[in-house]
C-alpha cells in the first residue's frame, strides 16, 4: 500500500512537469496564432476597410482555436461600443479568454486595442506592423526557450518525484 501511495507522489510530480511544458507549448501555439489573425487583419484592413464589428466577426470564424475565443468574444462584445471603449472592450476580451499572456504580450495587445479603430488607417496599420513585430520577437525567443524549459521542467519534476520515494520508502 505505501508502494502505490509512492508511486502516486511520484505520478503527481511528474504531472505537474507535462503541465508545465504544455503551458510554455501553448504559449508558442497562442503567439503563431496571434500572428497569424494579425497578418489576416492587416489585409482586411488594407484591402476592404471594413468596419470593427465585421472585421472582428471575420477574424473570430478564421482564427485558430487558440485565439478564437478572444475575437468571439470581443464580436460580441462590441454591442456595448459607444457605451464602453474599444480599448476596453479589447482589454476585457483579453483577460477574459486569454488569461495566461505574460505581461509584454499583453501590453502589445493592449496597445493595438488602443489604436484600432481610434485613428486613421495608416496609423492602424503601423500599429498593426508594430505589434506583429513584437509578438513575432517573442515567439522567436519562446521557440529557443522551449527545449531548455521542457527539459528543466520535467527534469525538476521527476527528481522531485524520485527524491520524494527516496525520502518517504
Amino acid at each position: 500500500m505505501k508502494a502505490l501511495g509512492l508511486l502516486f507522489l511520484f505520478a503527481g510530480s511528474v504531472s505537474a512537469g507535462v503541465v508545465y511544458c504544455k503551458q510554455k507549448k501553448q504559449k508558442l501555439l497562442i503567439l503563431r496564432e496571434l500572428i497569424f489573425s494579425l497578418n489576416h487583419m492587416e489585409g482586411q484592413l488594407r484591402t476592404n476597410d471594413l468596419p470593427l464589428k465585421e472585421l472582428c466577426t471575420q477574424m473570430a470564424h478564421m482564427s485558430g482555436r487558440a485565439v478564437c475565443p478572444f475575437y468571439a468574444s470581443l464580436t460580441r462584445k462590441l454591442s456595448q461600443l459607444g457605451e464602453v471603449s474599444f480599448a476596453e472592450l479589447w482589454g476585457q476580451a483579453l483577460t477574459e479568454e486569454l488569461p495566461g499572456l505574460d505581461g509584454v504580450m499583453r501590453d502589445t495587445l493592449l496597445q493595438l486595442g488602443n489604436s484600432l479603430g481610434r485613428y486613421e488607417l495608416q496609423q492602424q496599420l503601423r500599429a498593426l506592423q508594430a505589434c506583429r513585430s513584437s509578438l513575432y520577437a517573442q515567439l522567436e525567443e519562446a521557440k529557443k526557450a522551449y527545449p531548455n524549459q521542457a527539459k528543466l521542467g520535467m527534469g525538476l519534476s521527476a527528481s522531485v518525484g524520485i527524491l520524494v520515494w527516496i525520502i518517504l520508502a
